[in-house]
């Protein structure tokens, strides 16, 4: 049986759209997670630095938050009057950077009055006193309602669930306390993991154990400690038994198609270079 679903769109402050989307039941049960960026901190023209965007009916989930997130969620067919909370995974810049000017244009959404709700900003002690301060630099904070909730370096720790999904995360092993990422759909029992800036370790295998995409960084073909190879990525989802591999925080002026040779040596399975824009239903 088809089910007709109707979204109101946010075109701009003034005018809204109306979108109707016909899709069947199986459809209406997949969860979607959108890279906004692909690249690690060397971003070029098409390329931003990682970051993700998970949707839900309930509203909207950064993961991590790099470039300019205003203008990548209004690219991905939303905006920031949807985003619930934002959950980092470190405090490099390239994973946080974004943070400050979307801030700025929450309060400018509040004093146009389309803006009513605290940010939740999820991540480690750590992780949370550089965005504490980030903030106080450009004299935010009072500017819009950010609560903090603070992540313990625990394995599979339960940070949000709602009727459609469960996020949970793992430290894993940078050169910052960092956390990987899992997300679940409750509806069709699929999972998405986020390794983050990590070398291969056995903490990422089974975060990402059974899971239907493994999206893991391959910073680059020479082994750098803090981070993975394209070879070491496709080792972990094999020992994961994970299903798909993508891979992300790459140098874009790389050879990518070593990259994705390296990879396919190691791991049978589908395999792609994540890039801006590229959605996985789950």
């Amino acid at each position: 049986m088809t089910l007709v679903y109707v979204t109101y769109l946010l075109r701009n402050p003034k005018s809204m759209g109306t979108l109707i989307r016909y899709v069947t039941n199986s459809e209406y049960l997949m969860a979607t997670i959108e890279l906004l960026g692909s690249s690690n901190t060397l971003a070029d023209a098409e390329h931003d630095s990682v970051y993700m965007l998970v949707s839900t009916s309930n509203g909207d989930i950064l993961i991590d938050c790099a470039g300019s997130p205003v203008q990548r969620l209004a690219k991905a067919g939303t905006d920031i009057t949807r985003l619930e909370r934002v959950i980092l995974t470190h405090d490099h810049a390239d994973h946080i950077y974004g943070i400050p000017i979307l801030i700025q244009a929450m309060m400018l959404y509040n004093w146009n009055g389309t803006w009513d709700k605290p940010l939740t900003v999820a991540g480690l002690e750590s992780t949370l006193n550089t965005v504490r301060g980030l903030i106080a630099q450009f004299e935010l904070t009072d500017q819009v309602q950010v609560e903090y909730q603070e992540i313990p370096p625990q394995s599979n720790y339960l940070v949000y669930e709602n009727d459609e999904i469960r996020i949970l995360t793992t430290p894993v092993q940078h050169s910052r306390p960092t956390i990987g990422v899992r997300v679940e759909n409750k509806r069709t029992n699929s999972a998405v993991v986020y390794s983050s800036d990590t070398s291969p370790c056995e903490a990422v295998k089974e975060l990402a154990r059974g899971a239907a995409v493994l999206i893991h960084e391959a910073n680059s073909l020479e082994e750098f400690e803090g981070h993975s190879t394209p070879r070491q990525a496709a080792e972990i989802a094999l020992e994961a038994g994970a299903a798909r591999l993508v891979l992300v925080h790459y140098d874009p002026q790389d050879e990518l198609d070593i990259f994705l040779e390296e990879a396919k040596n190691q791991f049978q399975r589908p395999v792609e270079m994540g890039y801006d824009g590229m959605k996985i239903e789950f």
